[in-house]
């Protein structure tokens, strides 16, 4: 089978492979891992990664040549692309999807780590990563105490 024409042959190799990899993960039902993200993931990682995936899983990256096997499995892809999105879009299906496959003890102990390495982002001056981490801590913990104004301090730092 030949390459789309405007595709070089290694980046269409990638697809065909990402797609290959991409179906076989259609069939576990993991959300976050379809999407490739970890389960701490916000809603603009969230966004993103389905953006992205969705685009690479779309019809006009691949030749109309494509075999019906592979055809079949970037169909699937997109449809567990599509559900994972339904999911984890809404901040509280997320939140009750998240709470359904990891379990409260690492819930708790992310929050902590994830805590102590936006701290660890500030003193080192790395104010985006600083950001990143504080977003995962609201995410898994929406209440938590300090980390709302943290993340505020180091966005206006930014600026």
């Amino acid at each position: 089978m030949p390459p789309p024409v405007d595709v070089p042959v290694p980046a269409y190799a990638r697809l065909l492979i990402s797609l290959r990899s991409n179906a076989s993960k259609a069939g576990v039902v993991d959300h976050f891992a379809m999407l490739g993200v970890h389960w701490s993931a916000y809603q603009s990682l969230i966004d993103e990664a389905w953006a992205r995936e969705r685009f690479f899983a779309s019809e006009e990256h691949y030749p109309a040549t494509l075999s019906p096997a592979d055809a079949k499995n970037r169909e699937d892809v997109e449809e567990a692309l599509d559900a994972a999105y339904r999911v984890l879009r809404e901040p509280s299906s997320r939140r009750s999807y998240r709470d359904s496959v990891v379990d409260r003890m690492n819930l708790q102990s992310a929050v902590g780590l994830y805590w102590d390495k936006g701290d660890t982002g500030v003193m080192r001056s790395d104010l985006e990563a600083a950001v990143d981490f504080l977003q995962r801590v609201l995410e898994l913990d929406p209440n938590h105490k300090g980390a709302r104004a943290k993340l505020k301090q180091v966005e206006s730092a930014l600026k």
